[in-house]
This record gives structure tokens, sequence and C-alpha cells, in this order.
């Protein structure tokens, strides 16, 4: 079953024109990591395949995403096909940071 906050509208399509790697997916792939809590408040690890069953993303695209955001270091990998949200990731999706202060990452 999807998740309803993950869900993408068609509005939603060209959300960051002005980051050419950022893709619509990314902020809801950021989101559901940051969402993914340990019990000590940790992010917890994820799999493109976790990330899919639980958003409107597939295993495929959330794999290829996650390795984008894993060099723009949005998110860490620690394991194969095991994710992480970083500490950057983390004030993207709070709003510390703007599509705009990543163009350059």
């Amino acid at each position: 079953m999807q998740h309803p906050l993950f869900a993408m509208s068609e509005e939603q399509e060209d959300m960051y024109p002005e980051v050419d790697w950022l893709a619509p997916a990314d902020r809801y792939i950021l989101e559901y990591l940051n969402s993914a809590r340990k019990p000590d408040g940790e992010p917890a690890e994820q799999t493109p395949k976790v990330i899919g069953l639980n958003t409107t993303i597939s295993r495929k695209h959330s794999g290829a995403r996650c390795r984008v955001l894993d060099e723009k270091g949005l998110v860490e990998k620690t394991d194969r096909g095991v994710y992480r949200i970083t500490e950057l990731g983390e004030r993207f999706v709070k709003g510390e940071l703007e599509p705009d202060d990543l163009r350059d990452l």
C-alpha cells in the first residue's frame, strides 16, 4: 500500500527547475528516509525496495535516485543497496535549505 503523504501530483513533476540534478522523487525519498527512525531517534537504514513499498516511487527508480542523492551528500550508502538520510538531507527536508542551495553540490 502506498503512503498517501508521499503521493506525487502532476503539479509536482517540475518541482525544482533551478537544480538540474534534483528530481521530484528526491523530495519524497528524503521525506521517507527522514521519517524512518530507530528507537533512539537516529536515522534508520532503508533499501530502495522498502522505499518503493512505502512511496509511489518504484524500487528501480528509488535505487537510481538514492545513488544520486548519495553522490550529492543528502543520503549515505551504508551497505550494498542500503541508505540513510544525512544531516544535509535532514536540513533540506526541514526547510533549512532551499533547492537553490543544492545547485552546486
